[in-house]
């Protein structure tokens, strides 16, 4: 079974999320953080990240970039969820760090 690590601090997304994935197969665990994502990461090593971008403290970016210094997660596929109005350079740089699709 594919396991997605789902990162996101808003819990009504994360419910709504894990609902939907798990109804089509996967196992998904959910942090509310990115620095807590750090550690589940490492620890579950899951098929694909699911990322918001608006993270308290270490934001979507920041996590992204550190993944990349990690060599057993550098290949985890990331889904970047991205408010409209994060700014198109922001989000340039986030598909530049890795993040392999942008979702609105």
């Amino acid at each position: 079974m594919d396991k997605v690590l789902l990162i996101t601090q808003d819990p009504v997304l994360a419910l709504a999320y894990q609902a939907r994935l798990e109804k089509v197969g996967f196992e998904v665990r959910h942090v509310p953080s990115g620095y807590a994502a750090l550690d589940a990461a490492e620890r579950w090593m899951p098929s694909c990240l699911i990322v918001d971008a608006q993270l308290p403290g270490l934001h979507g970016l920041g996590l992204i970039k550190w993944l990349t210094d990690v060599p057993v997660l550098v290949q985890i596929p990331v889904i970047l969820l991205a408010e409209r109005t994060l700014s198109p350079a922001v989000l340039e740089e986030c598909v530049f760090w890795g993040a392999r699709h942008v979702s609105f």
